[in-house]
């Protein structure tokens, strides 16, 4: 009963955003999404290539080098070492927002440390069943995945992941975690 509603949430939500699909209405080709792959591989490759870019943020956030004023990220001590690490599977601005949420400058340090605090989900290998795709367009997909009870008995939320493309791969362009009102 609670994938139905789960399954009911997504497809109301993903239907009143503009431009909005859960099912194209056309075959999706690799070349539709600018990848090369067969129609039933879209949704595993995208997803791999999400969950690639979220092991680029655990990794930048969490092996860091602990000095007497902050742990400073041994992916990136400097904002343009950070911004060249996150970008592998980030898109620019995206990796700026990180850098910008998750760390601040020490000048005694002449670096960059990492910021304590709140983070946001981050989609595994583990999270395959769980996740919808929802095709805006060819150049713009989402990756909806519902998380049920996180902060108390019955709650609901949805992180949303929109991906865009970068060559020949996916990256992350966009990342919110919201609640759902029930």
């Amino acid at each position: 009963m609670r994938k139905l509603v789960s399954i009911v949430i997504v497809v109301l939500i993903t239907c009143f955003i503009p431009g909005s699909t859960l099912v194209s209405s056309e075959p999706i080709s690799g070349e539709t999404l600018g990848v090369a792959a067969q129609p039933q591989d879209n949704k595993d490759l995208l997803f791999n290539y999400a969950v690639s870019s979220f092991s680029l943020y655990s990794s930048f956030l969490g092996d860091y080098r602990l000095t007497g004023d902050g742990m400073v990220p041994v992916h990136g001590s400097t904002r343009p070492q950070a911004r060249a690490y996150l970008t592998g599977g980030f898109t620019p601005e995206m990796a700026e927002a990180i850098i910008d949420e998750c760390t601040m400058w020490n000048d005694s340090l002449q670096a960059l440390f990492i910021v304590p605090g709140d983070g946001i989900p981050l989609l595994t290998a583990d999270d395959s069943d769980e996740i919808e795709l929802s095709i805006k367009d060819k150049n713009r997909i989402v990756l909806v995945r519902q998380y049920n009870n996180c902060y108390k008995e019955g709650d609901q939320y949805l992180l949303l992941v929109t991906m865009t493309p970068d060559g020949d791969i996916w990256k992350i362009s966009e990342i919110s975690f919201n609640a759902v009102d029930i």
